[in-house]
């Protein structure tokens, strides 16, 4: 935990003397001998306005004041902390290879997103943070187009989706030559290694190739993809009209699992693809069941900051177990 503030805190109508300290994954507030802590999963905005702190969280509004000179050091620090988290939950591993502070802008179920943020390119990646529950990572291997006008890059994916960002200072063009130079390692990377996956399927499949079979007899189309150009796990499925199906080759067998969906069969596996890009390792994100995703304020922050995570978790329908009747079940849900 980070030192002591001396601040007055607000929420819910009562106003209190309190001690404040910035935590890795909340703040801790100390106030009428009582301990309250404001998990970063559940802050959605916070706004330094005239030396009052306001954060925005899922369950109400909260209000810093009295920080007196302390007051921006208060605000950096959080935000700070709160970076890492969202960095933490979008499973961003290593630094940066360039980062600066600049616009941004996508829009994302109908609403619009705009603002200034750390913009934070990586191999693989480039991602948006801004202090808010906003921040998305743009993963390059989708990248489908990119445009530089000026002060601004618009980047469109695979699936439709722009996000633009610019002014990110005296060197926006190195930037921007930058982006769109990983973004072609990245869109080369991921097609290679596909292929390869492709070419070596039936070694690789092992002891699921009863399963694969089983998908290929199915009414629909059977895909397969990777989490990772550079890992050996992957998936296979089977996309119907409304339905699929879907497996892990990941060394264990534990169960297959059940979707039902209103788009049409390739948005789905388009978001199927981008969901298990943007995991990694962190499978159990896809299938974690409600109540116990509450419970993981990381994997929260995952879902919230990733349309496709949240689109195939919605479209859940269950799961089969690997037993004897598992041909029988998958069948049945196809019918």
């Amino acid at each position: 935990m980070d030192a002591a503030y001396s601040c007055e805190v607000a929420f819910s109508g009562i106003s209190k003397s309190a001690k404040a300290r910035i935590g890795a994954d909340s703040i801790m507030v100390e106030a009428a001998g009582r301990k309250y802590f404001i998990d970063y999963a559940d802050i959605d905005d916070f706004r330094l306005l005239n030396y009052h702190l306001f954060i925005y969280t899922k369950k109400g509004e909260i209000e810093f004041s009295k920080l007196g000179r302390d007051t921006e050091n208060f605000f950096e620090k959080l935000w700070l902390a709160y970076d890492a988290k969202s960095r933490a939950s979008l499973f961003l591993k290593t630094e940066p290879l360039v980062e600066r502070e600049g616009d941004y802008a996508y829009t994302e179920d109908g609403v619009n997103h705009i603002g200034k943020a750390k913009i934070a390119l990586y191999e693989d990646s480039l991602c948006i943070l801004p202090h808010d529950s906003g921040a998305r990572r743009i993963p390059l291997c989708f990248v489908k187009d990119i445009n530089s006008v000026g002060y601004n890059q618009l980047l469109r994916l695979d699936t439709g989706e722009e996000y633009r960002i610019g002014r990110l200072g005296y060197d926006t063009k190195v930037f921007f030559d930058k982006t769109e130079s990983f973004s072609k390692a990245a869109v080369a990377a991921w097609k290679s290694a596909h292929e390869k996956l492709e070419a070596e399927l039936s070694d690789r499949l092992a002891d699921r190739k009863e399963e694969y079979g089983v998908f290929k007899s199915l009414p629909g189309s059977v895909c397969t993809g990777l989490f990772a150009p550079y890992e050996p796990e992957f998936y296979f499925a089977c996309i119907g009209k409304g339905k699929a199906a879907l497996e892990f080759v990941i060394g264990e067998n534990a169960a297959t699992y059940l979707y039902t969906f209103d788009t049409d069969p390739e948005t789905f596996q388009k978001s199927l693809a981008h969901a298990c890009e943007a995991v990694g390792r962190n499978r159990e994100v896809i299938y974690l069941p409600d109540e116990e995703l509450s419970e993981k304020p990381l994997y929260r922050m995952a879902v919230e900051r990733s349309r496709h995570l949240r689109f195939l978790r919605s479209c859940s329908a269950g799961r089969v177990i690997h037993t004897a009747g598992w041909e029988k079940n998958i069948r049945a849900f196809f019918v």
